[in-house]
């Protein structure tokens, strides 16, 4: 478990013990829940977590599981794709989305200039 979310954990505990000693188990879980980074109260969100064991338990797993992820990456990229952040000659979206806006505009507009007048016969 991350030093920060284990430290969270221990501190609200003892806050708790101090507010309380007879806290209960749900109430526990309810202040750490208020605290928790975003990511990991999304995933205990949707458990049935009632004790302070269950919920130290999870927050190690979800640890365990973003390590994981860090460390392994179950998918290689292909040697020839190139990857969206690479824009090329352009320094940043904004210049390429002007860009593309412009090829297409003059795009569009080259037939009309090829024939400016059409004849009123066609």
């Amino acid at each position: 478990m991350g030093e920060n979310t284990q430290s969270y954990i221990q501190s609200v505990l003892v806050l708790c013990y101090k507010v309380n000693p007879k806290m209960t188990e749900n109430e526990k879980v309810s202040h750490l829940m208020k605290g928790i980074t975003e990511d990991v109260y999304q995933s205990l969100l949707v458990k049935d977590i009632s004790c302070t064991s269950d919920f130290i338990k999870e927050c190690q797993r979800i640890e365990e599981m973003n390590q994981i992820r860090i460390a392994k990456h179950r998918f290689t990229k292909l040697p020839n794709v190139v990857s969206v952040a690479s824009i090329g000659k352009h320094e940043d979206l904004v210049t390429l989305i002007r860009y593309i806006v412009r090829v297409e505009v003059r795009r569009m507009l080259a037939p009309a200039q090829q024939n400016p007048h059409p004849s009123m016969n066609s």
